[in-house]
Formats: C-alpha cells, sequence, structure tokens
C-alpha cells in the first residue's frame, strides 16, 4: 500500500443541525391513506379578529363576515441513491464509518433528509414579502432589533426564532462588541459572543438564534429570516415500500426516510435508496420578517 489506513474514517465538514427538530417549524400531519398528495389547510380569523363597535339602541349593523384564507402543503418526493460495487465491499476496512458500507450509508442518509429540510425552509424563508437590513451591508444588531420591532408591530405572538447565515451570525457578533447602552450588560448579548458550532447559537431579544448554511443566496445579499411560531409549516408523506427478493428496508430512528437497499447482481452492485415526502410552506406571511444582508 501507499500508505497505512486508519482505523476509522473522518467525516469531511458538513451542516448537519436540524431546524425541524427545534419545534419552530409547524408539522400539520401526514397524507397517507388521505387519497391526495396535497394537504390544504384552513386558516380563519377568530381569536379576537373582529372586534365589538358602538351601536345605538335597536340599531341593525348587518352581519360581520369572517375573514378566512388556506395555503397548500403540496406533498414531494426527495430522494438520494448511493451504489456500492463488490469490489468495494470486499477491500472495505469494516471501519466505523465505511463507506463501503451500505447500512452506513443508509443510516446516514437520515442526516441528508434533514440537510434536505433545512434548505426546504431557508427557501421559505426567503419569500418573506417584509425585509429588515441593508444590501450589500453586513449584519448589526440594529438589524436584529427592526426585525424584532417589525415583528411586535405586527403582534405576532412568541416564540419566535431567527435562522440566519454563518456570515450574518459573524458580523452580528461583531456588532455586538461594540453595542453599548443598557443591552451591552445583559447576559444574552454576552452569550451571543461566545463561539458557537452549528445550529442553535444562543438566545438574544428574547429571540432563540439559529445558522444555517442553506440560507440562500439573490443579489449578494444572505436572505435570513425571523418569524414566530406558525408562520412556517411542513407536511409529509410516509410511504410503505415493496423490496422483491433480497431486499432490505431502513427506517432511520426520528425520521421520515425509509432507505431500501437493493442488490443487483447483474452489475454487482449493491444499492441504498433513500426516500421521503415532504412540503414546506410559509403559512401566515405577517408572522415572518426577513433579514437581508451582506453575503
Amino acid at each position: 500500500m501507499a500508505a497505512a489506513l486508519t482505523k476509522e474514517v473522518a467525516v469531511l465538514l458538513t451542516h448537519n443541525a436540524s431546524i425541524r427538530r427545534t419545534g419552530y417549524i409547524k408539522f400539520r400531519g401526514d397524507v397517507a391513506g388521505t387519497l391526495s398528495d396535497t394537504m390544504q389547510v384552513r386558516q380563519v380569523g377568530l381569536g379576537g379578529a373582529d372586534s365589538f363597535v358602538s351601536a345605538t339602541e335597536i340599531q341593525d349593523l348587518g352581519y360581520t363576515q369572517i375573514t378566512d384564507s388556506s395555503f397548500n402543503l403540496a406533498v414531494t418526493r426527495y430522494t438520494l441513491q448511493r451504489a456500492v460495487s463488490d469490489i468495494a465491499r470486499i477491500t472495505g476496512a469494516g471501519v466505523p464509518m465505511d463507506p463501503t458500507d451500505p447500512f452506513v450509508l443508509a443510516e446516514d442518509m437520515a442526516l441528508g433528509y434533514e440537510e434536505c429540510f433545512n434548505g426546504l425552509v431557508a427557501t421559505a424563508g426567503a419569500t418573506a414579502t417584509s425585509n429588515v437590513g441593508t444590501s450589500g451591508v453586513d449584519m448589526s444588531a440594529d438589524d436584529a432589533y427592526d426585525a424584532v420591532y417589525t415583528l411586535e408591530i405586527a403582534s405576532v405572538p412568541g416564540p419566535w426564532f431567527a435562522d440566519i447565515a454563518p456570515r450574518q451570525t459573524a458580523d452580528l457578533q461583531e456588532s455586538l462588541r461594540g453595542e453599548t447602552g443598557p443591552a451591552q450588560f445583559i447576559q444574552a448579548t454576552q452569550d451571543m459572543l461566545n463561539i458557537k458550532g452549528q445550529g442553535f447559537v444562543g438566545r438574544f431579544l428574547n429571540v432563540d438564534w439559529f445558522h444555517d448554511a442553506n440560507i440562500t443566496t439573490a443579489g449578494g445579499n444572505r436572505e435570513g429570516f425571523m418569524a414566530g411560531y406558525g408562520a412556517i409549516e411542513y407536511a409529509t408523506g410516509t410511504m410503505t415500500p415493496l423490496v422483491g427478493s433480497g431486499g432490505v428496508v431502513i427506517a432511520p430512528a426520528g425520521s421520515p426516510v425509509v432507505v431500501e437497499i437493493i442488490r443487483d447482481g447483474k452489475t454487482g452492485l449493491t444499492i441504498p435508496i433513500g426516500t421521503a415526502f415532504v412540503a414546506v410552506s410559509v403559512a401566515e406571511q405577517a408572522r415572518m420578517v426577513g433579514i437581508v444582508t451582506d453575503a
């Protein structure tokens, strides 16, 4: 051999923190058995949306129409396919995280799904019709405050969360270093300055902040966002696969992914195929605000 192999395989850097597991993205259910791939969510203006008005005695004001709306969650297929040749399996080292092991690849597909889901949420957040921040300018503490003000003015109920790009996180931390006044001594401000890894980066202004490498870029800007619970929702479709002779089905725990490992003797390939059905959509634009700053 040109070099001796280590006893385990090191995993290359990738973003694998899950926004789905934070609880901020509302789950609307599964379309399995509904005879449709589309779930329509009905919305109604109750909860005090219409206030009483003054009226004189025996005056008939007429009927007040209830405001109603709806949005659709159209579940779509997402998939990832690998192939391991017989020679790769024969010569594989059999170490932890061995990429020649089809079962290792199958279990890893659960993380691949979370990465896909993160991207769907980021894409949904980028559609915010109300935005703060300045094009071509680094994110600052002022942008964070402006986002909070926007949700406050819209009377968005909590809890709130923000999903921003790592570049935006670093710029926000840089801005917080120079923050003066009451906010500079708040513990949350100090915590935000600590070095962070992936996913959750801290709580600031009573908002949970997450950063995600999947945040979209457009016009030289990163398109992060802040939202209240219920701004973005999702639905899934549970698949029951039919695997023929020699096939294996794996359902990674806590994931809607189903992995079928199929053997193709004619080509000498073992093929793990991961499949998931999911839809992510903005439920109500008024519950979110974009944070668009320099990339």
